[in-house]
Formats: C-alpha cells, sequence, structure tokens
C-alpha cells in the first residue's frame, strides 16, 4: 500500500501544471506588460494572456468593418478562416524556435478569436498535433 502512495505521489509531480513554473510566470508578466491590448495586425488585438491546466491561451479581440463581417456571416467562408488560422497556428506551435521550451515541456497553446463580444473562433495546439509532422520547409524554424 505505501508503494502504490508513494506512485501516486511521483506520478503527480511528473504530470505538473507548468502554469505554476517560474519561467512561465515570467513570460506570463512580460506578455501581460506590452500594455494590452495590443494590435497584431489590422484586425486582431491581443487582449489577454493567460495559462491554465497545461495551457497558455491568448485572447484576441476582432475589429472587423461592415464587409469583413458580412463574409465572416458565411458559414463557408467562417469555415475556410478557421482551418487557415488553424494551419498557421499549429505551424508556429510546431515549428518555431521560440515556442521549444513550450513544446519541450507539453504546454498546449490556445488562441480565443473574439468577435462582437461573442466567440468567433478557438484553436488549440498540443504537442500530439506536432506527431509526424516534417519541419524540412517550415517558415519559422530558425537555425
Amino acid at each position: 500500500m505505501r508503494t502504490l502512495i508513494f506512485l501516486l505521489f511521483l506520478l503527480s509531480f511528473a504530470k505538473a501544471d507548468m502554469c505554476y513554473d517560474e519561467n512561465m510566470k515570467i513570460f506570463l508578466k512580460t506578455m501581460k506588460s506590452q500594455n494590452l491590448p495590443l494590435q497584431i495586425d489590422n484586425v486582431t488585438y491581443l487582449t489577454d494572456v493567460e495559462c491554465k491546466n497545461n495551457t497558455i491561451i491568448y485572447h484576441y479581440q476582432l475589429d472587423f468593418n461592415r464587409i469583413d463581417k458580412r463574409i465572416t456571416a458565411n458559414e463557408q467562408m467562417k469555415d475556410l478562416m478557421k482551418k487557415g488560422v488553424r494551419a498557421n497556428n499549429k505551424n508556429i506551435y510546431c515549428n518555431s524556435n521560440l515556442i521549444a521550451w513550450h513544446r519541450e515541456n507539453n504546454i498546449a497553446m490556445q488562441w480565443i478569436y473574439m468577435l462582437d463580444n461573442k466567440e468567433f473562433m478557438s484553436v488549440k495546439m498540443t504537442t500530439k498535433d506536432c506527431e509526424g509532422q516534417s519541419s524540412e520547409s517550415n517558415f519559422y524554424q530558425r537555425k
């Protein structure tokens, strides 16, 4: 019985939530010190960054004009946008050397995009999403 309790104790540390790691705390503090909301591109603003359950969560607000909103109201266009964002974020998560520490520590990433105070889309990547992926011709891997 003591052996079982000891093994459970060890396993609890093996699956420790990296959100409480000192490096993660520094990363989050640095990100939040960027005077949020931070404009990323013409329509995307980073509004918050947090870490929960071994997942870094980036919160974005989209600022679409009326034409963009009409396009995104079309489900097929919305699906195409989601596929494009998912593919781009997967490439960044799986291949960027800047995110290598996160992958090596099995930290997932999630990007939540809000439009008019409602969730427009959410993309989450884990190290399992990177399995079997070739890194020969990726843009984000720098040596």
